[in-house]
């Protein structure tokens, strides 16, 4: 993922038939949920999280917990008719899910059937919206289009503890000079300015929704950090030794920053699907679905398996692989 050369002939090349099967596949499996469960989305849980999204725009913020510097997006998106809306918004999920994968040198194949992009296209969700701007946010990085990198950057860490952190890791890994990375920040810092202007006390307002809406049920967290607290943080020490494979470092570190994280929602590991993991973790994505009928208690808590089988396989190469020879 850190050939640049190799990423420009990923992003160039034409879709594959495979590839292009899928995305019309996921696009209509999306236009089926928005027409046939838009009476009853929020019986079922279906474009619930796109309909908060939308509810911004005439200032319910309720069960809104990122950026206040993304509303005006939802301020263009609720001047369409709802389902002109929606499937454009899952459209880009899609997209950005297929672009990130090009660009980060992960399966695009995988990455369209994993289950995560199912949770998160029948949810409304923005975490395949999040992978397209971090896949742009590493393209700007490398082209030099600071501006545009900017931008990227204020979008990704409008949710901290998923596309915030694969963004700052994706900074700090880039081949750039720290004048530029610096460089690179203006935007963002404008854009939160701007967002205490327009919305002052916006973060104390998400910590008091948080408390109000049991934000911390834990039900959907799949974080390590609910089971053994503060020890999670020991996951970054065998990752020390990775920093001669800038690849193997880059994952492991992002998996057990998410695995450390004191909430972290299963759709948010679709972030891990775009990179180059192999087939095992998506697979192990699908045990969540499985745990809600066969293990109603773990619910989607479960799902650390996923993070967790990308970071022990980065690890390994340096604890074991040497064993093995």
């Amino acid at each position: 993922m850190f050939d640049i050369q190799m990423m420009d002939r990923r992003i160039y090349r034409k879709p594959t038939l495979p590839e292009f099967g899928i995305i019309v596949f996921l696009i209509t499996y999306v236009s089926y949920v928005v027409i046939f469960f838009k009476e009853s989305a929020f019986d079922v849980g279906c474009l619930q999280d796109y309909q908060f999204y939308l509810n911004t725009a005439s200032g319910d913020f309720n069960k809104y917990f990122y950026g206040y510097w993304l509303i005006p997006v939802f301020h263009l998106f609720s001047l369409l008719p709802f389902e002109a809306g929606a499937i454009t918004w899952s459209i880009l999920g899609i997209m950005g899910v297929w672009f990130a994968a090009r660009v980060f040198n992960g399966n695009c194949i995988f990455a369209l059937l994993s289950y995560q992009i199912f949770c998160t296209l029948f949810w409304g969700g923005m975490t395949g919206v999040f992978c397209g701007v971090l896949a742009l946010f590493w393209w700007s990085l490398h082209k030099q289009k600071w501006v545009l990198a900017g931008i990227m950057l204020l979008v990704s860490i409008a949710k901290p503890q998923s596309a915030g952190i694969v963004a700052f890791f994706l900074w700090l890994f880039a081949d750039i000079s720290w004048k530029e990375r610096i460089k690179v920040c203006f935007i963002p810092v404008i854009g939160i300015v701007f967002s205490f202007i327009h919305y002052p006390g916006w973060i104390l307002n998400i910590l008091s929704r948080s408390r109000d809406n049991h934000f911390l049920d834990r039900w959907g967290d799949i974080s390590l950090y609910k089971w053994i607290g503060p020890f999670t943080y020991l996951l970054f020490l065998p990752v020390v030794p990775l920093h001669k494979n800038k690849q193997e470092l880059f994952l492991a570190l992002i998996t057990s920053s998410f695995l450390a994280m004191p909430y972290f929602q299963l759709a948010d590991t679709l972030i891990i699907m775009v990179f180059p993991i192999g087939i095992i973790p998506i697979l192990i994505g699908y045990i969540p679905a499985l745990s809600i009928q066969l293990i109603v208690e773990m619910g989607l808590s479960i799902g650390f398996l996923v993070p967790l089988s990308v970071y022990l396989h980065q690890i390994r190469s340096i604890y074991v692989e040497p064993f093995d020879k």
